[in-house]
């Protein structure tokens, strides 16, 4: 399912969202993120993502090709009859949402089929509604929106196409929050089972919201996408305390934690990230205001993953706490970033220069 791009299309999907709970943000509160971060104690607002589906029927036939697309003010993960339908991190990407937004395109051939067909995707914040750089929350709108657009080709030449519109569900669910900047929570326990597939019962569920602040007309991403890199195993695992672990990874890379645990019902797994540390402690003054904070609450039994999504951090320490109710079994580091073309090679003969190019490689 490689992501492409191609001319800019007549775009027939509508924008929609979920904005339960949204207006109880308070922006008279003050946040501390430039050079007053330490001036106080910051009580982030932090929405959870919602979860919205739609279903509809594909017309009998061979397919020849079938491409998605994803447009968003905020980022979207994308599922297609329980699969997930996009590759990449961080989907659609950055843009300047007063001016343009942008979508990215999947070839999604191997997973749709005739009849009844599904589609669910989780709604965050990202950049356009969540906290970014020295600024509050919200910095191009408050409520994020997605609009998808999906086109089947058949062998015979007709054609098929469906976007989002008002008919589609919304709820939420595991996803507790996600922000850039302080980090993203998962409650394993809340998972709604069979959501991203036909003849689920939405009975329950609410009807979107529709319309965007801005509502630009979707035009395809420029650049390159987010993809992982690498994954980084853990170099040393220093003793904390008895309910934690701080994990040196021991390069700086920007990306997450990915954890396997085991546990009690409701135990909760915290993943805090540093650069540095300070007397044996990560050293979170150099996160400023940023949290950095993953969680995952777990539904207990067998292994269970975790990778948050819909954030990232810069870092070579991690904390992992929660350890008297769960037990981690493995972690690892997973690098993502810009998808560059070729391979930058550097070579310096200084070692300061050497390690800045890894650095900023990671």
């Amino acid at each position: 399912m490689a992501a492409t791009n191609d001319c800019p299309v007549r775009w027939r999907g509508a924008w929609i969202g979920f904005d339960q709970g949204r207006d109880a943000y308070d922006p008279s509160i003050p946040y501390y993120c430039a050079d007053d971060f330490e001036k106080g104690e910051n009580q982030p607002f932090l929405p959870p993502p919602a979860l919205l589906r739609g279903e509809f029927t594909i017309p009998e036939g061979r397919v020849r090709a079938a491409r998605l697309r994803v447009a968003a003010y905020g980022l979207a993960e994308v599922y297609l009859n329980g699969v997930r339908a996009v590759t990449g991190h961080m989907i659609p990407g950055l843009s300047d949402y007063r001016k343009r937004v942008y979508y990215r395109e999947f070839d999604v051939a191997a997973l749709v089929t005739p009849g009844a067909n599904a589609l669910g995707a989780v709604l965050a914040d990202g950049w356009y509604a969540g906290y970014i750089g020295l600024n509050p929350r919200g910095w191009w709108g408050a409520n994020p929106r997605l609009s998808l657009m999906l086109t089947v080709e058949y062998a015979d030449g007709r054609a098929f196409e469906m976007g989002t519109d008002e008919t589609w569900k919304a709820a939420f669910g595991p996803w507790r929050y996600a922000d850039i900047m302080h980090g993203a929570g998962y409650d394993a326990r809340l998972e709604r089972e069979g959501w991203t597939l036909p003849g689920y019962d939405d009975g329950g569920w609410a009807s979107v919201d529709t319309g965007a602040a801005y509502g630009h007309v979707p035009e395809p991403h420029p650049g390159v996408p987010v993809v992982e890199h690498e994954r980084i195993p853990v170099a040393e695992r220093l003793a904390a305390d008895e309910d934690s672990v701080i994990l040196d990874f021991g390069v700086c890379f920007s990306g997450v934690v990915r954890i396997t645990v085991s546990g009690e019902v409701g135990a909760e797994i915290g993943i805090l990230h540093a650069e540095q540390l300070k007397d044996g402690e990560l050293y979170l003054r150099g996160n400023r205001s940023a949290e950095a904070h993953d969680r995952y609450i777990l539904r207990g039994g067998a292994e269970e993953n975790f990778q948050p999504e819909f954030t990232y951090h810069g870092f070579r320490y991690a904390k992992v706490s929660g350890l008297k109710r769960a037990r981690l079994i493995r972690a690892e580091g997973v690098a993502i970033g810009s998808h560059l073309p070729g391979e930058t090679i550097f070579e310096a003969e200084h070692p300061v220069a050497q390690r800045v190019f890894e650095v900023v490689k990671h």
